[in-house]
């Protein structure tokens, strides 16, 4: 017996839909999520930033080609895209086109920006011009199926 989300949209694992989609979430900049999961991909995300950067002080080597510490370097660029596709879909939420993510290029004053719009303030309440309120959707669907 196999019992799927699409009949049961009120399953729910670790607060996720049964059906959230990871690839959804970290690869494309389509829809909206709330500020819970905002901080649920960025609180790790930020740890995680950390704990490479004391390593590659600690036991990295300086690269001329990357102009510094290759693993702050690599993990950047591995971690750039997933932090824009989560960034622009909460400025999704906000109301807000995802070209607001682009603020975060700003060293201190973006990141300001991006940590009071995104992070404290509320998305908009139901439907707007990007999706359902992910707080009232039962599911997510999968934008690249």
């Amino acid at each position: 017996f196999l019992i799927t989300p699409m009949i049961t949209p009120n399953l729910r694992y670790l607060g996720q839909p049964l059906n959230f989609s990871w690839k959804w979430f970290l690869f494309s900049g389509e829809g909206r999520i709330t500020r819970k999961q905002f901080w649920l991909y960025y609180i790790p995300y930020l740890l995680l930033t950390a704990c490479v950067i004391i390593v590659d002080l600690e036991h990295g080597y300086f690269s001329d080609l990357f102009k510094g510490k290759v693993l702050t370097n690599v993990f950047g660029i591995l971690t750039i895209y997933p932090c824009f596709a989560v960034t622009i879909k909460r400025f999704h939420d906000r109301g807000k086109s995802g070209l607001w993510s682009i603020v975060g290029l700003i060293p201190l004053l973006g990141w300001l920006w991006i940590f009071i719009d995104c992070g404290l303030l509320r998305g908009t309440e139901g439907a707007n011009d990007y999706g359902l309120d992910p707080k009232e959707e039962k599911h997510i669907v999968d934008a690249f199926e």
